[in-house]
C-alpha cells in the first residue's frame, strides 16, 4: 500500500486524503450525519433536528423509507431542499 493512496475517478480528477471533491471550503475533515427515517413525515421532523446541530453534510438515506417509489423520493427531496 502506498503512503499517499489516490483514487482516479472516471472524469480523471484525482482524489486523495488532502483533496476535496465537494468544495474548497472542505479543506478540513467534515462531519456528516445520516437522516434515516421510515416515513416522509419522520424525515421532515428529523431534518430540523439534524440541521440544528449544524453538520457539514447531511446524508439522506432513501433506502430506509418504507414503500419507496420514485415519486415519493422526488417529493421528499423537493420538500427537504425547501427547508
Amino acid at each position: 500500500m502506498k503512503d499517499n493512496p489516490q483514487l482516479t475517478t472516471t472524469n480523471q480528477n484525482v482524489l486523495s486524503p488532502q483533496s476535496s471533491v465537494l468544495s474548497p471550503q472542505f479543506s478540513r475533515p467534515s462531519i456528516c450525519v445520516p437522516l434515516v427515517a421510515r416515513q416522509v413525515d419522520e424525515a421532515l421532523e428529523q431534518i430540523g433536528r439534524l440541521a440544528a446541530s449544524m453538520p457539514d453534510l447531511i446524508e439522506i438515506r432513501l433506502d430506509y423509507l418504507e414503500d419507496l417509489t420514485p415519486t415519493i423520493a422526488a417529493d421528499l427531496l423537493t420538500r427537504l431542499h425547501a427547508i
